[in-house]
């Protein structure tokens, strides 16, 4: 029988075979540290959490940029405010159509104004974030400045979404969409005639 203490195994160093060199990875702060375990000498790597971007603001802070429709105003209307859009629904005839991605109610980081003007003559709503184009559409077009709806993207960072814009001019009705083949369809088949990217929103909120 031996003479040798059971618990005589704490007493000799532990192998790789017994602690299986597994690792504890605590990569929660900025320095990353890696706690080997059983003092195995095997490299643990780890990746640091990446900072935020300060262009893009916070995407927790974005709201739905609301949408809908008056088929006998022939008017897309957008707006960030939800009582505003139960309105519209309710009392104006529009039809909700979900929203139009995702915008931020106050200026963050690289965002830029999004105006939004009114021509009561025509009925339609119309967004821009050029103040060239909202002063000249006041001046000159029967168009009414209503507020800054909300900010957005000028160039395609921080994982944003193009949001195209449309023009039908026979019908006076400006219409906004991130979907290419709504785009595509509204020009082949609806009479819209494209203007570009008005701006760049987020697709989803984080």
């Amino acid at each position: 029988m031996s003479s040798v203490p059971q618990d005589s195994s704490l007493d000799m160093p532990e192998t790789k075979e017994a602690c299986r060199c597994k690792t504890d990875c605590n990569c929660h702060s900025a320095g990353c540290e890696c706690k080997p375990k059983c003092g195995c000498d095997s490299g643990c790597h780890c990746k640091p959490k990446p900072k935020p971007d300060p262009a893009c603001g916070n995407p927790h802070d974005a709201v739905p940029f609301l949408r809908a429709y008056s088929a006998s105003a022939t008017d897309h209307f957008y707006t960030t405010d939800a009582a505003e859009m139960e309105h519209a629904v309710a009392s104006l005839g529009y039809v909700a159509e979900g929203n139009a991605g995702y915008v931020f109610l106050t200026q963050v980081g690289a965002t830029i104004p999004l105006y939004r003007l009114y021509n009561a003559a025509g009925t339609d709503h119309f967004y821009t974030t050029s103040e060239s184009e909202k002063n000249t559409a006041v001046a000159s077009d029967g168009y009414v400045f209503e507020s800054i709806i909300a900010y957005v993207y000028s160039s395609q960072i921080c994982d944003s979404i193009p949001l195209y814009r449309l023009d039908n001019y026979p019908i006076i009705d400006h219409f906004y969409t991130t979907s290419a083949s709504e785009r595509d369809n509204a020009i082949a088949k609806d009479g819209y005639t494209s203007e570009g990217i008005a701006c760049y929103v987020l697709p989803t909120k984080a």
